[in-house]
C-alpha cells in the first residue's frame, strides 16, 4: 500500500486525534510520484485556532508511527506565503472538514503569496536603483 493509500485509510484515526485540523495536504516527491526509497512523508495542514505549538510535533510523531516512515509536518499558518504556494502548488489534498472553509484558506494563502512577490519586486527595484546610482557604479 502506497503513502497516499495509507494516510486515506488512516484519516478518520488523524481527525479523532487531531480535531483541530481543517484541511491536510500530501506534497513533495510522493505528491509528485518522484520519491525514493529514502524519502520522507511531506505533509501540510491548516488548523484552527484551537491548534498548539506542539500540534506539528505530535502529528509527526503520530504519522511516524501509523506510516512507518519518517514524516515532516508543516502547519500551514506558520510558513512562509512561497511555502504555502509551493504547497499547494504540488498538493494532494487528503482531507477537508469542509469545501469552503479549505476554499478560504487557500485563497487566503495565494493572497498573501502574490502580496509578498509584490513586495519582493518592490525591494529589488529598490536595490537595483541603489546600486545604479550609487558612485562606484559610474566607476565601471
Amino acid at each position: 500500500m502506497n503513502i497516499l493509500e495509507q494516510l486515506r485509510q488512516i484519516t478518520p484515526e488523524i481527525m479523532s486525534a487531531f480535531p483541530c485540523i481543517e484541511v491536510m495536504y500530501l506534497f513533495g516527491s510522493y505528491a509528485q510520484n518522484k520519491e525514493e526509497p529514502d524519502s520522507d512523508a511531506d505533509i501540510a495542514v491548516f488548523t484552527d485556532t484551537t491548534a498548539t505549538a506542539m500540534t506539528d510535533l505530535e502529528l509527526g510523531v503520530f504519522l511516524e508511527n501509523k506510516l512507518q516512515k519518517t514524516t515532516e509536518v508543516v502547519i500551514m499558518q506558520h510558513v512562509s506565503p512561497i511555502l504555502q504556494h509551493e504547497v499547494l502548488k504540488h498538493k494532494i489534498r487528503i482531507f477537508e472538514k469542509d469545501p469552503q472553509t479549505r476554499a478560504k484558506l487557500e485563497c487566503l494563502s495565494a493572497r498573501f503569496y502574490f502580496d509578498a512577490c509584490y513586495v519582493q519586486d518592490q525591494r529589488a527595484n529598490w536595490r537595483r536603483r541603489q546600486w545604479l546610482t550609487s558612485p562606484s557604479f559610474s566607476d565601471y
